[in-house]
């Protein structure tokens, strides 16, 4: 089962009915933006040398508790992907049966948030990538 995170573009309402064309790839390019921005966050976890684990015959240092998880086989990683759920709406899905256990924790793991810190970083960045892209909106339109 796949873990959704929604990011609500509420302030992109009137830009959707004025330039849907253009909106939409924006939120589609923003799509990707959160999906490489959870890919690298895995890239660069500091590693928890306390603990050593041997993953498909290799070392492996786990990520410290509260960081996002560190890529050992890449399953994780790979399975960060963008569904197009209808026009102009994406999902950033994590398809790795686990994903939900490394966001959340368990009973004996530190939660790994990995998807809540993307979508934080991505409300933010929406606005700002709006006013990059679409220089004839003012600001009012956005609000």
């Amino acid at each position: 089962m796949s873990n959704f995170v929604v990011v609500r573009f509420n302030r992109i309402k009137k830009l959707l009915k004025r330039e849907p064309e253009i909106t939409g790839k924006m939120i589609k390019s923003l799509a990707f933006e959160g999906r490489d921005i959870v890919r690298k966050s895995m890239k660069d976890s500091p590693p928890n040398f306390e603990r050593v684990y041997f993953k498909g015959g290799k070392r492996f240092n786990p990520s410290l508790p509260g960081n996002p998880p560190r890529i050992a086989l890449g399953i994780l990683e790979q399975g960060i992907q963008v569904t197009k759920l209808k026009d102009r709406k994406y999902a950033i899905v994590s398809l790795a049966p686990y994903s939900k256990d490394l966001e959340l924790g368990t009973d004996n793991v530190a939660p790994r948030p990995f998807m809540s810190p993307m979508a934080m970083k991505l409300a933010k960045m929406s606005t700002a990538f709006i006013k990059a892209n679409v220089n004839y909106i003012t600001i009012k339109d956005l609000r």
